[in-house]
């Protein structure tokens, strides 16, 4: 009876131990296998490797070659749908298939999306299908996303008795300042693309994020004039985190090209902010990136916000509190470059 139960607990042991063995093989496989075939199978010989040398590339962000093989495999077979997914991918800068429900802007618009589509199966159909509406998700929620800042930073104004500076930044609304006198340089790395010289002239108290007045004892409130629409970096090396924060984490900061979003509150119009108010200005520059164009997303209306810019420079005009306009600035105003959302004459 005892030899019985050695021989059943030692077969036992030597299956389990094949399985452990087994699945470590299959997980170490699935590791190196960098991408794995669609929903639509190879329809011919030669496509298979092909494709995965394409991926391959794709996650190199090599897109012409990525492209070429992607062409390698539609010569084999004109209508495979997932080679103009994959040429889709490279047209767009995407390292694999998955991130294009992560593009942040409508991918039905473009030819190779029309073709993957057109020449898919039902599922995978269905599958391409959901990327476009994520993206079209994803870029419809900015002006709510735009929305709940603003009313987070009116919330912030009345706790803090003012909004955060432009150098303070929507950071402010997780992170208290850290510094203790006169603000630090910005970081040259930065740039400025407003085209004017980032500089400081005051002090923030780090528990209200309020201005303090003049260190050299001049007796007046100091203000940030540091015109960057992000916040300063080196106002938040410590990471102090707020008791309270004004939205949960960065990412609420984040539009859905990863980038932050943009606030100005420099108050460089005629004392008005780029709104047309004195309101900050909250913006995504959206895919590309650039201040300006026109895929910016903005929470003001630019051609209310101009009206109201120059009603406030013709009535300082007629108070005599500025001089008449040089006619060879950006739209006659006495400002350094057009702002975002502001039309070019």
């Amino acid at each position: 009876m005892q030899t019985t139960s050695k021989i059943f607990i030692l077969c036992l042991f030597c299956v389990a131990l094949f399985l452990v063995n087994g699945c470590g093989k299959q997980n170490a496989a699935s590791e190196e296998q960098p991408w794995e075939m669609p929903s639509i199978p190879a329809t011919k010989p030669g496509i298979e490797p092909l494709m995965k040398r394409g991926h391959l590339f794709l996650e190199n962000s090599d897109w012409r070659q990525a492209n070429e093989y992607f062409d390698k495999v539609l010569d084999i077979d004109p209508e495979y749908a997932p080679a103009y997914t994959g040429k889709l991918c490279a047209e767009l800068g995407v390292r694999s298939e998955a991130d294009l429900g992560d593009f942040a802007d409508p991918i039905s618009e473009y030819r190779n999306f029309e073709l993957a589509v057109r020449f898919a199966n039902a599922t995978y159909r269905k599958t391409l299908e959901g990327y476009d509406r994520a993206n079209h998700i994803a870029r419809d929620n900015v002006p709510l996303q735009l929305k709940r800042l603003g009313t987070y930073i009116e919330e912030y104004a009345v706790d803090n008795r003012g909004y955060p500076t432009t150098e303070q930044g929507l950071y402010t609304l997780i992170y208290i300042p850290d510094n203790v006198g006169v603000l630090p340089m910005p970081d040259p790395t930065m740039g400025n693309p407003k085209g004017t010289t980032p500089m400081t002239s005051g002090a923030i108290d780090p528990n209200t994020g309020l201005p303090i007045p003049d260190p050299m004892g001049g007796g007046g409130v100091s203000v940030s004039v540091w015109t960057y629409p992000l916040h300063n970096p080196q106002l938040y090396l410590q990471q102090r985190k707020r008791a309270t924060p004004y939205v949960a984490n960065e990412k609420d900061l984040t539009d859905p090209w990863g980038r932050p979003y943009r606030y100005d509150n420099s108050q460089a119009y005629f004392g008005l902010n780029v709104t047309g108010t004195d309101k900050p200005a909250i913006w995504s520059a959206g895919r590309d990136g650039i201040d300006g164009t026109d895929d910016d997303i903005l929470n003001w209306d630019p051609a209310d916000a101009q009206r109201l810019i120059m009603a406030r420079q013709q009535q300082m005009q007629m108070q005599g509190q500025i001089m008449m306009p040089n006619q060879d600035m950006p739209n006659g105003m006495l400002m350094p470059g057009i702002p975002p959302g502001m039309p070019k004459q």
